[in-house]
């Protein structure tokens, strides 16, 4: 399985910066495109369950330049932390994504996460972004099931799926 990240197509002229408003009715569109029961709901609260998978898209127009992308890959335990911090680290070096995706660790929740970023004025439209969406969903289900149930981060058979 190979993961097709975000390809962007002009919708936004490189000089435009994304109102809220548009980022909201981005979100909705998304949300339609995914088949959500609930359209809105990543719109109204900045997160969506996409595949047993919590992903989070924020954007301010103040800050427009990036729209940040979280996705939660799950609770790392104590015991673990020092071999998975270790590995995450030769992960980070071989994911060579295109919206600089790295993988981190959330000291509040304890939780490893993938963050992502995308450019606005690059013309996010919301089938990009759904599809987007939908393959991290499924590399973090990749990811939990593969690599850290096993707590191998440097399978041969995932690292070479992800470059």
């Amino acid at each position: 399985m190979t993961y097709a990240y975000i390809s962007l197509s002009a919708n936004l002229p490189s000089n435009k910066t994304m109102t809220d408003s548009e980022f909201s009715e981005l979100c909705i569109d998304i949300g339609r495109v995914l088949g959500c029961d609930d359209i809105n709901e990543l719109a109204d609260t900045g997160e969506i369950i996409l595949d047993d998978v919590r992903i989070g898209l924020f954007y301010t127009e103040e800050e427009g330049d990036v729209i940040s992308c979280f996705v939660d890959v799950g609770l790392i335990e104590e015991a673990f932390r020092p071999t998975i911090f270790e590995n995450i680290l030769v992960l980070n070096l071989e994911i060579n994504g295109l919206n600089g995706e790295t993988l981190g660790f959330d000291r509040n929740s304890g939780h490893l996460v993938l963050r992502a970023t995308m450019m606005p004025a690059s013309g996010c439209t919301a089938d990009a972004l759904a599809v987007c969406l939908s393959d991290y969903a499924q590399f973090i289900q990749r990811l939990r099931a593969e690599v850290l149930s096993n707590n191998d981060l440097h399978s041969d058979v995932f690292l070479s799926e992800l470059v």
